[in-house]
């Protein structure tokens, strides 16, 4: 992502921590950039792109999000590698994983709010009709991303109770009397009423694609799926997944082929670069690197990677099928010991800055399959047409038997979960399954929450801790 001039860069972080720790230093929040920094077309575009580079970093989707969705998930193996909180689920309030990730998803939003109020403000005169459109659409797209994430980490799941708390819903960006003003978190299905409306209407204002890196139709659409299916809504996500393959069709974007190079691309690319299957990513250059913890999390070249991946019976990787090129190429025994033989994720592998996908069309086919055997009247082989897309991009042969409600469902999910692993879906797809025993804890276990950081709860008195 372009890094913005040092002097702005140090007003939005001002601004910035006071939308993350809004209760604990309101003061710096009047330092936001205000009209007359907003009156010019450039200066809103410099914000929306520091929205983009607040997704991007490690406190997000840099690393942090992965991270603790491997630690809360079942196929890594994290019982040397600083998993204490999360084997036992006794999380403090200065848990610095959840710490990151609240300023993290906070400051996003708090961004992309300050350019929602320049758009309908017409702040900047000079700016077409044409980028208020897409700026407003990118900006509902990153506010949505950020709180849905933030959601599905500190709250019960949609599948609990969705009445329950959910996070604080922060739809405007804060000025000097709004900031010592104490805000209530909004319920689960609140939040998630608020995602899906922000990204109904960024489909609506978004072109089909966009830059790489960028927000467009076709990721609003995906998301969308994704947000309904976590909510187990199948009616709406089949058709959310629909469009948005659609979408992908018109495009030309493509699952790519089964080769390396085909498995490979979505996760080896740096800067502007749109690998195949690949809906919306992190952009990393050399310049501007926000991924060395997302790299080093899954692989090492000098020893057992932080997470290496589980064998057990019943294990991710013991699902893989005999000539599945996702496990030649993506995963191998741990490079850094090779007499130890761990299996690894290659995924992120190397020494570089890596774009890191956020959503890939492979999830897509799965969710729509799925989605179509959950809200009845499917035909099995519209159902195992998605699937074999995503078996045959992978090098396998079509499965052709499953008819069954049950067994089209069983090999839906077990592709899931083979396709997304290391990518932040298995621990939300134990939950939307309602699980009884995620490492231990029931899906709907409260108290194996992460807490909301101390730097909230200490002055936002309206706060209900996890």
């Amino acid at each position: 992502m372009k890094k913005i001039t040092l002097w702005l860069a140090a007003a939005l972080l001002t601004a910035a921590a006071g939308g993350c720790n809004t209760f604990l230093d309101p003061a710096p929040v009047d330092r936001q950039p205000g009209e007359n920094f907003l009156n010019t077309s450039a200066n809103v575009e410099t914000v929306l792109i520091s929205s983009y580079d607040a997704l991007q970093d490690k406190k997000f989707y840099g690393g942090q999000v992965q991270r603790v969705g491997a630690l809360y998930g079942d196929d890594f193996d994290i019982s040397n590698n600083n998993g204490g909180d999360f084997l036992s689920r006794q999380f403090s309030i200065f848990n610095g994983l959840g710490d990151d990730l609240w300023k993290g998803g906070y400051t996003a939003i708090f961004r992309a709010n300050i350019v929602l109020k320049a758009v309908n403000d017409n702040s900047a005169p000079a700016a077409t009709a044409a980028d208020n459109t897409r700026r407003k659409g990118e900006a509902l797209f990153i506010r949505a991303l950020a709180h849905f994430e933030l959601v599905r980490f500190f709250a019960l799941p949609y599948t609990a109770d969705p009445s329950k708390p959910g996070v604080v819903l922060r739809l405007t960006p804060a000025n000097t009397q709004e900031a010592v003003q104490p805000q209530a978190r909004a319920s689960v299905g609140e939040v998630y009423a608020q995602v899906i409306a922000d990204l109904q209407q960024a489909v609506q204002l978004l072109t089909p694609t966009a830059a790489v890196g960028r927000a467009s139709k076709l990721s609003a659409q995906a998301l969308l799926a994704r947000v309904y299916f976590n909510q187990a809504d199948y009616t709406n996500a089949f058709t959310a997944s629909d469009q948005a393959i659609g979408t992908a069709a018109a495009a030309n974007v493509t699952l790519g082929t089964a080769d390396s190079a085909g498995v490979v691309a979505p996760f080896r690319t740096v800067g502007s670069v749109q690998a195949p299957g690949t809906l919306f990513l992190m952009v990393n250059t050399a310049a501007d690197d926000n991924t060395n913890d997302v790299r080093n999390l899954f692989y090492s070249s000098f020893g057992p990677a932080t997470f290496p991946v589980l064998t057990t019976p019943g294990s991710a990787y013991a699902l893989f099928e005999p000539g599945d090129v996702r496990q030649r190429y993506l995963f191998s025994a741990d490079p850094g010991d090779p007499g130890n033989l761990i299996p690894t994720s290659l995924k992120f592998q190397g020494g570089d800055p890596v774009n890191v996908p956020v959503i890939r069309l492979p999830e897509l086919y799965l969710t729509r399959a799925e989605a179509r055997v959950q809200k009845g009247s499917f035909t099995p082989a519209d159902v195992r047409a998605d699937l074999n897309a995503v078996r045959t991009a992978a090098g396998l042969p079509a499965n052709t038997t499953a008819a069954s409600s049950a067994d089209l469902l069983t090999a839906i999910r077990k592709e899931r979960r083979v396709e997304l692993l290391t990518e932040n879906d298995r621990f939300h797809e134990l939950r939307r399954l309602r699980s009884a025993n995620i490492r231990g804890r029931a899906y709907d276990d409260s108290s194996a929450l992460l807490k909301i950081p101390a730097s909230e709860t200490s002055a936002n008195t309206l706060i209900v801790q996890n």
